[in-house]
């Protein structure tokens, strides 16, 4: 029989080890030097092992002071016949060691003719200790951990050198249950191992097949050293529950830890846990805490890995399940963790958004607040972020419900309103369309209807001034044929920009673009220091009007050939060279066409690239069915601006017009030449005027355009444009720097949230009559406490060091704040906190995060990350100073 590539002997039924050349080498030195002092002595030694021979046949052992040297032959018997032939085949001129499972059972007169007559054992620690390298075994090791020793030796590749030069016990129990578990040897099982292991049955069930004395003592083993999660998942999967071990912990995490639970509902589910999983002998009250909150890190973990994160879901589904089936449902609807806690914060904050309507008080805001606090406050939300989003933006349009409605008594004051809150307006209102929350439909519904009817009414007042504007110029306000006058070509000035005209996207579109281009290190500037620009479409807001007049610099009706023209001709002497779709197309290998590429590799050249992916997208639903166009799903922008950041080319981002999605509630009312415009017979009604002037360039420059989002003229799109709606005729103007160009003379760089978001955004409404200051610092953060751990972190050479390698160095004193803060909240802030604490805008926390992130994480150790779908900021304290303080705080 064999058991983990071990011999049993036949005779004893006894684990018998395989003989080791190390061993058999002192075996023979020991008979060598008998023979020395007795000359009659036998030169057979009979070595009682498993009967497997893996080293040479025949090696040499050299002579000492005290014995002569010798040839020997190692002979395996499996059988006494085996052994008789050995001995019959045994030559006086070397040294025969037979390796054999017998022993007294082969007879006197076979024994007769063997070293000491009589088989000589392996000491099984002796084997053991000479393999780890050792010098001594400890005092934890005694005769009664032979079994020990035999499974160690049965293990394959078990026996590596250990450091230092006593053998514990604890070594080798620690390299045996981490094979028996299914890992390899060298590897530390810990707590994260042993929930891991959980969820694989196969390891499990290998576990399970050793016998049940060595199981106890690996289990005992593990507890000892891994604690309550050792007791309680090796406890489950004896009982065949091991895949429940991790939702298990979740529930108790929550019914163990600070929460507003009902007691009753907390009792109940107590009680039945505790007879459903542990109805013998449950652990201690301690040991079931300390269980549930590594649960709970172990899944936070998971949840940021995209490869983990949906056995994550899963673990929580199964939680779910587990209070289903033992009827403790109620504390699940009451539950901070589980999804049907979710659920019913879901109902009771869109419940509370319809009592709101539709004008909010202050008392039914500060209700709402509270809410949603409990709502985004909830695991589920801290998981899936996107889950709580609608949420959000459904609290930002109430808040903005509740300020005062806005006086657009000029197109630049309308133009500005766009840009400053009205394309924030329709940025929230995509997002609360399909809402995944329990309970949110009529509630944002009527929600949406509430914020379209005023923003409609702010609409029909634009309308009505741009319809009684006659287009003369203004100093400030920015038309589509004059943008690149005023943006591009001061901004050519510093550097030969790439002007992107991104056709059909709309001031909400921008304002997601530079989001996300300056978390990845892109210097925003503009004209304005209070905050971003819009420009002015030409009328209609359709591609032939606005995008060939915006490219050209002065109006002009016409295509691409137009516009190609136009372009260069509006740059003069300097090389502009111009892109529309068929000429980005890559070709084998490429992902913008090779011309491109080549275009902006050239210093002096300015550039300019059309895109249609929106455009082109409002014609059907699929592509307009995402709330939000980013720089991954606009065509060829990524690579662009790639490009153009190796070139040191600054870029200027901007629309011909923007659009208006169609939500199904819409009417077709008249034959026209265009969705969104039509000739003046007949006269305009409802939502209508008649517009006319320089700027309108349909045919004899009068045009009837619908002001009202819920009017069309041709058959239903997924959007459409053309109108005068703010949505569709205010154009973004982004204008972005790579490292080391100089923004234009009087420009401003956007640094600061502040500049763009409206006060309705991420703050209460009340902050409007409140200018922002800044958190008055506690005792311990102020300039007169240099004891902390942020000033003695940045007073390490290392950090010193660290800092200096990278390009945009922090401040320390942001820096020693940070550290400050992170270390008084136990170790995790969120990115708003964080963003708050350092001044910077939340947008830009990503660029600096991983600045911090390359000075701190030495060596790949996590001492800065983030967890929570990148929404929570997590120091390790113990590896910050392990890294930088030698383990001193």
């Amino acid at each position: 029989m064999a058991e983990d590539g071990l011999t049993m002997s036949v005779s004893a039924g006894t684990v018998l080890p395989e003989a080791r050349q190390t061993m058999v080498h002192a075996k023979v030195v020991e008979l060598l030097k008998q023979r020395a002092a007795k000359p009659g002595e036998s030169a057979v030694l009979l070595l009682q092992a498993a009967p497997v021979w893996n080293g040479p046949e025949t090696f040499p052992v050299p002579g000492g002071d005290s014995h002569p040297g010798a040839e020997v032959r190692v002979v395996p018997a499996d059988s006494p016949l085996a052994v008789m032939e050995a001995l019959s085949g045994a030559s006086k001129d070397e040294v025969t060691v037979i390796v054999s499972p017998y022993g007294d059972e082969l007879g006197a007169n076979v024994l007769a003719r063997v070293y000491k007559r009589r088989a000589q054992s392996l000491d099984l620690w002796e084997i053991i200790r000479v393999e780890t390298g050792a010098l001594r075994l400890g005092t934890d090791i005694g005769k009664q951990h032979d079994r020990l020793a035999e499974a160690v030796l049965a293990t394959p590749n078990l026996l590596t050198r250990i450091r230092g030069q006593v053998l514990r016990r604890a070594d080798l129990l620690e390299r045996l249950a981490a094979h028996r578990l299914g890992y390899a040897p060298t590897h530390r099982v810990d707590a994260a191992t042993l929930l891991e292991w959980s969820r694989d049955d196969s390891r499990v069930h290998g576990y399970l097949q050793y016998p049940a004395t060595d199981i106890d003592e690996l289990d005992a083993y593990l507890v000892e050293t891994v604690g309550p999660v050792a007791q309680i998942v090796l406890g489950l999967a004896r009982h065949r529950k091991n895949y429940d071990a991790i939702p298990l912990g979740l529930l108790l995490a929550e019914i163990y830890g600070d929460s507003d639970l009902p007691p009753d509902a907390v009792a109940d589910a107590k009680a039945r846990l505790e007879v459903g999983y542990f109805p013998a002998d449950a652990p201690t009250e301690d040991a079931l805490r300390t269980f549930g909150e590594t649960c709970l890190a172990f899944t936070t973990r998971w949840s940021d890995n995209v490869h983990t994160s949906r056995a994550v879901t899963d673990m929580y589904d199964r939680a779910a399940a587990i209070l289903t089936e033992l009827r403790a449902t109620r504390f699940a609807t009451h539950s901070g963790l589980l999804s049907a806690g979710f659920d019913a914060r879901s109902i009771a904050f869109a419940n509370q958004i319809a009592r709101s309507l539709p004008a909010p008080n202050r008392n039914e805001l500060d209700a709402a607040e509270e809410s949603l606090a409990r709502l985004i406050a909830h695991r589920v939300a801290r998981r899936e972020p996107e889950r709580g989003e609608p949420a959000r933006c459904a609290m930002r349009l109430l808040r903005w419900l509740a300020t005062p409605t806005p006086d657009i008594n000029s197109i630049s004051a309308g133009v500005e309103w766009q840009i400053r809150e009205g394309a924030w307006v329709d940025r929230a209102l995509r997002m609360i369309r399909r809402p995944d929350l329990a309970g949110g439909g009529s509630a944002f519904a009527a929600l949406f209807e509430a914020c379209r009817a005023r923003r409609a009414a702010l609409d029909a007042a634009f309308a009505k001034r741009l319809a009684a504007w006659h287009g003369q110029d203004t100093e400030r306000l920015v038309l589509a044929e004059s943008l690149l006058t005023r943006i591009a070509r001061p901004v050519a000035e510093q550097a030969a920009p790439l002007i992107i005209v991104i056709d059909g996207a709309t001031a909400a579109d921008g304002i997601v673009l530079a989001e996300q281009l300056t978390a990845q290190g892109w210097r925003e500037t503009g004209r304005d220091e209070t905050g971003r620009e819009g420009a002015l479409s030409v009328l209609p807001s359709a591609t032939r009007y606005s995008r060939t007049s915006l490219l050209s610099g002065r109006l002009v009706v016409g295509g691409q050939h137009e516009e190609d023209t136009g372009f260069t001709r509006f740059w003069g002497r300097r090389t502009a060279k111009l892109f529309h779709k068929d000429d980005l197309r890559p070709g084998i290998g490429e992902q913008i066409s090779a011309e491109v590429t080549a275009a902006l590799a050239e210093p002096s050249t300015v550039v300019g690239v059309v895109l249609n992916t929106i455009d082109e997208a409002l014609n059907s639903d699929e592509r307009m069915e995402e709330p939000l166009w980013n720089i991954d799903r606009l065509d060829y922008l990524k690579v662009l601006m790639k490009q153009s950041a190796l070139a040191g080319r600054p870029v200027v981002i901007t629309s011909d017009h923007g659009h208006i999605s169609d939500f199904g509630e819409g009417t077709k009312t008249l034959a026209g030449e265009s969705a969104r415009y039509r000739t003046a017979v007949p006269p305009p009604g409802d939502g209508e005027l008649v517009f006319s002037g320089p700027r309108v360039l349909h045919r004899d420059g009068t045009v009837v355009l619908p002001y009202d989002e819920r009017i069309r003229y041709g058959n239903r799109k997924a959007g459409y444009h053309g109108g005068a709606s703010l949505a569709e005729t205010v154009i973004p103007i982004l204008v972005f720097l790579p490292a080391g160009v100089k923004r234009p003379v009087k420009w401003h760089d956007y640094d600061k949230p502040e500049r763009h978001e409206p006060v309705w955004w991420n703050k209460g409404v009340a902050a409007e009559q409140t200018p922002p200051t800044r958190r008055a610092p506690r005792q311990t953060e102020t300039l007169f406490d240099t004891d902390t751990l942020g000033h003695r972190l940045c007073a390490t050479p290392l950090y010193a060091a660290q800092r200096d390698a990278v390009r945009h160095k922090p401040r320390d004193e942001q820096v020693i704040t940070l550290i400050n803060a992170l270390a008084e909240a136990g170790g995790r802030l969120p990115i708003a906190r964080v963003a708050e604490l350092v001044e910077l805008a939340v947008f830009r926390i990503d660029g600096y995060i991983a600045t911090l992130q390359r000075i701190l994480n030495l060596d790949g150790y996590r001492v800065l990350a983030k967890n929570d779908d990148d929404r929570t900021i997590v120091l390790d304290r113990k590896l910050l100073s392990e890294q930088f303080l030698g383990g001193r705080e």
